[in-house]
């Protein structure tokens, strides 16, 4: 798709506005000055707010100025981070091991509910110590 073009089905919603105003607000800049830094023509956002579809290069750059995505000026999601922010701040990999670790205790947690702890040889227990244990270490 020819970002020059405007986008045959808006992605922006009437909240749109309301959110690059609020990004203006934090910044302390008029959307004047948000239309010059991203090289909009002068009322382009008001133009966007009264149903004009922007183009993909202009939604672009403005998201780009306030270091947000794309998604959360349209309004598609409430988190204001580019993916590739929302990766660098958090450690994914470490959050994949956390889930994987959950569900492990999750599965623990079942067959324990089953079983009674008593009902468990010494070598049992040594190998379920040893396991709690490494997971332990792996946190």
């Amino acid at each position: 798709m020819d970002s020059s073009k405007d986008l045959s089905n808006s992605i922006l919603t009437s909240n749109t506005g309301s959110l690059i105003r609020a990004l203006c607000s934090e910044k302390d800049i008029t959307i004047v000055e948000l239309e010059c830094q991203c090289n909009l023509g002068n009322g382009s956002i008001k133009r966007w707010e009264n149903g004009s579809s922007p183009t993909l290069k202009a939604i672009t750059q403005v998201a780009d100025y306030f270091n947000v995505s794309v998604d959360y000026l349209a309004g598609r999601t409430p988190q204001r981070d580019k993916f590739e922010d929302w990766n660098k701040k958090y450690d994914v990999k470490r959050l994949a091991d956390e889930a994987k670790l959950f569900d492990c205790l999750g599965k623990l947690k079942s067959i324990f509910s089953e079983a009674e702890l008593t009902d468990l040889d010494d070598r049992e227990l040594k190998l379920l110590k040893a396991y709690v244990d490494l997971l332990a270490q792996k946190k």
